[in-house]
């Protein structure tokens, strides 16, 4: 039985599943106030 088969029986659809995905936010979201006070008067022009 093909892999595609099984996929099918064991899920009902043989479409992949959804790739990773962001996941760097959350630490760069907590460093917030220290990235933009390390940028300084150099955040405004973001």
């Amino acid at each position: 039985m093909s892999r595609w088969r099984v996929l099918e029986r064991e899920r009902g659809d043989v479409r992949p599943k959804a790739l990773g995905g962001e996941r760097k936010s959350p630490r760069i979201d907590a460093h917030t106030e220290a990235i933009l006070e390390a940028l300084g008067s150099e955040a405004d022009r973001c």
